[in-house]
């Protein structure tokens, strides 16, 4: 039964139902303390980037990832480069194509819109489209 056509994600996906039923029956602290008092996401994103060896080590990686069709991590990574620098153009063009790439690959409305739309706003923050 779980194989008919009419009981495909097309539209919303099971797994975002859960969460928010989960996060609202028990709100928004997830157990493990560390979301009691968190830093700026800007402050560990520099610390890690220092550990990585800098940005362009992180980038220079997740172009070889976006080789390797891992674009789920892709984004990751661009993130944590865009924590610390909000103005780093490569890191929103490289997010901007692995997002591109998740549209195309999902058959669920919402997700492609998502996804699209997201690529869309990566690309304007790089400078490529006009504002």
């Amino acid at each position: 039964m779980a194989s008919m056509k009419q009981l495909e994600e097309g539209y919303g996906r099971v797994d975002w139902s859960v969460r928010g039923i989960y996060q609202g029956e028990t709100g928004w602290y997830d157990g493990r303390g560390t979301q009691l008092n968190p830093l700026p996401p800007g402050y560990r994103a520099r610390e890690l980037i220092a550990l990585a060896g800098g940005a362009d080590k992180i980038l220079a990686r997740a172009i070889d990832l976006q080789k390797m069709g891992e674009h789920q991590l892709v984004c990751e990574l661009c993130d944590v480069v865009l924590e610390a620098n909000s103005e780093d153009k490569l890191a929103h063009i490289i997010k901007a194509n692995s997002l591109e790439y998740l549209a195309y690959a999902t058959g669920n409305l919402n997700m492609f819109g998502f996804y699209r739309s997201a690529a869309s706003l990566e690309r304007k923050s790089a400078g490529l489209m006009p504002e």
